[in-house]
């Protein structure tokens, strides 16, 4: 993160006719960076996304870091109108309508969360995190044959993933946990924790 702000830095150093993205990128970095305080990164973190956005209200990077912003401040109600106005304004961003369905889920509004995830999984079917939630969704809905067609399409996408493994621990089913520790083993000889 040092070499990152040293990098962007020139970029920015007149912040008044820096571009948008560079003022975007470095509120990216500053918000790791160890040299600054807590409540110092987000003050910097916030004032270089509301620079970046009123240069260029097209970053949804930085309007989502706001409306995020707000609603950590705030509370979560208060930021659901921003993020659900920016779902609005940026369909073609996943990360946008995750925000939104995590903010309902910390709300508890169980509908808002489930229809917002199942629309996201509709709109990015490749998406990994996407697919992850759904998962949850639909399995809480105890709709198992949806569960299986989305832990096929995360095996197809990611052969890695461990989520049938998390899975199987959690409901103690022993058996197809070892199926697929050995599934894994197969893939991995060199990690010898899953031999």
């Amino acid at each position: 993160d040092d070499v990152a702000s040293v990098a962007v830095a020139p970029l920015i150093d007149k912040v008044d006719q820096a571009t948008a993205p560079s003022l975007s990128l470095s509120a990216l970095f500053a918000d790791n960076d160890p040299i600054f305080e807590s409540t110092q990164a987000n003050d910097l973190v916030r004032e270089l996304h509301e620079r970046a956005v009123k240069k260029d209200p097209g970053l949804w990077a930085s309007r989502l870091s706001l409306a995020l912003g707000v609603a950590e401040k705030k509370g979560a109600a208060e930021g659901v109108p921003l993020l659900e106005h920016l779902a609005v304004e940026f369909p073609g961003v996943p990360d946008v309508l995750m925000a939104l369905a995590r903010v309902y889920g910390e709300l508890g509004w169980t509908v808002e969360h489930s229809r917002t995830i199942k629309k996201l999984v509709a709109q990015f079917p490749d998406d990994l995190g996407a697919l992850h939630a759904a998962v949850d969704v639909y399995d809480a809905e105890g709709d198992a044959r949806t569960v299986d067609a989305l832990l096929g399409r995360i095996k197809q996408q990611d052969r890695d993933d461990e989520v049938v493994l998390t899975r199987a621990l959690a409901r103690e089913d022993y058996t197809t946990a070892v199926a697929e520790l050995e599934r894994l083993a197969k893939l991995h000889p060199d990690r010898k924790e899953l031999a």
